[in-house]
């Protein structure tokens, strides 16, 4: 699970508490910057869209196929292109919601607490 996860493969469980209580407060700030500057309509937008919600899905199943598989040098080039896709994602959203300082979190949080995601 811990390749899913941007946590390091560390026996420090530190760690793993650091990134979830740091990704959590960038979640919770994100959500109320979203809820008081009503942006939130804009996500429902891309929500009501069947042709994003099919490409989301898509990209869904295709980094999960991509993240379960077991670590191999065949699939290492993969995992990795993988995960910083999904980084570009998540500030490609942000981007659309019109938010500037949030994906600079986002990428201190993911490289400071991950290897390989940022």
């Amino acid at each position: 699970m811990s390749e899913i996860l941007p946590v390091s493969n560390s026996p420090d469980k530190s760690i793993a508490l650091g990134f979830i209580g740091a990704f959590g407060t960038l979640v919770a700030i994100t959500v109320a910057v979203l809820i008081k500057s009503n942006r939130f309509a804009k996500i429902f937008e891309l929500l009501k869209n069947p042709l994003w919600l099919a490409n989301l899905f898509i990209i869904t199943i295709w980094c999960l196929y991509i993240l379960l598989q077991p670590n191999d040098e065949k699939y290492d080039k993969s995992k990795d292109s993988a995960r910083k896709a999904i980084v570009a994602f998540i500030i490609g959203i942000f981007a659309f919601v019109d938010l500037t300082i949030t994906p600079f979190w986002l990428v201190f949080t993911f490289a400071y607490f991950s290897e390989g995601w940022v």
